[in-house]
């Protein structure tokens, strides 16, 4: 398989989306350590996999559950 890299591209500034990239990241990793700290008594017995499922299914709404909001 032959690889083509144009040699004329450059990513310019790139380090400027960095701050907002980390602001999100952080943001959603504080609103999961509060769902799991609030549900911590049901989710700390669950095997690593049944507890990920428990969380996603607090976190995240379907058409016929709601999930949480902050």
């Amino acid at each position: 398989m032959k690889i083509m890299v144009p040699g004329e591209v450059r990513i310019v500034d790139a380090f400027k989306v960095f701050p907002a990239t980390i602001a999100i990241y952080q943001n959603i990793v504080s609103f999961l350590i509060d769902v799991v700290n609030e549900h911590y008594a049901n989710v700390c017995g669950l095997p690593s996999q049944k507890a990920m499922t428990f969380i996603e299914r607090l976190v995240h709404s379907t058409s016929t559950r709601e999930g949480m909001t902050r």
